[in-house]
């Protein structure tokens, strides 16, 4: 087990800070609550705070946000991703349709490190992702633990530890590429319109994508004159 104090930031380079994303179902919500027996995310985000590392989870969407475009952006910019798995994390379409394909993308394109988290018994299949990974606890799900208050501190202890773990090898590590942005589109204003057509351009050195007016040219037309002859 990794000793809990030691400086995870060792290494590092200056100004990283470890991502950590929590993927959850709102029914097991109660796990990232401030107070209570469950609390385990503010447990984690307190002992990680200065490794250094930031945690998010949907808890920070703000009145107004587009809330699948910033989780998905979340997922694209984090370093690890902490599943807190119990049934309705599995039934939750979400999760499976957007959340967890996004993972596993970003597993693949840009190394990112995953951990499940154990926290009801549920069923799930040891050969896909992300269950081809060891779960924690090692033991019963957490939630079989909660009427002893040692042996879910303990768990606790376990989790931080892995995590720790996973927080000192990112920040050891060259931060990944960013995720390259989506190819320009293209598109006009529509038949008979007087809008001038727009194109997306991007911007060298991937600067931001700017819209570029196009001239649009208009086909000749035709002039008849009438002429009238005085006999």
């Amino acid at each position: 087990m990794a000793e809990i104090g030691a400086p995870s930031g060792v290494g590092a380079e200056p100004g990283r800070v470890c991502r950590i994303f929590v993927s959850y179902a709102h029914a097991d919500a109660d796990w990232l609550e401030k107070r209570g027996p469950k609390r385990l995310i503010p447990f984690l985000e307190d002992s990680l705070r200065d490794a250094p590392a930031v945690f998010w989870y949907d808890h920070y969407l703000r009145g107004g946000d587009p809330w699948r475009t910033k989780i998905l952006e979340e997922i694209e910019q984090a370093d690890i991703a902490l599943l807190l798995v119990s049934q309705d994390f599995l039934n939750r379409p979400f999760i499976k349709n957007e959340e967890l394909p996004r993972i596993q993308a970003m597993v693949e394109q840009r190394g990112m490190r995953v951990l499940p988290i154990h926290l009801k018994p549920c069923l799930w299949d040891e050969k896909i992702f992300p269950f081809d990974r060891q779960i924690l606890p090692s033991g019963p799900a957490l939630v079989e633990m909660l009427a002893d208050e040692g042996a879910l501190e303990r768990v606790r202890i376990e989790i931080l530890s892995a995590l720790k773990e996973q927080v000192r090898s990112c920040l050891a590590s060259p931060a990944p590429p960013p995720t390259p942005p989506p190819p320009p589109q293209q598109w006009t204003s529509g038949a008979g319109g007087s809008t001038p057509e727009v194109r997306v351009v991007q911007a060298a050195a991937a600067g931001p994508a700017r819209r570029e007016p196009v001239a649009r040219t208009r086909p000749a037309r035709s002039v008849r004159v009438a002429v009238g002859v005085a006999l």
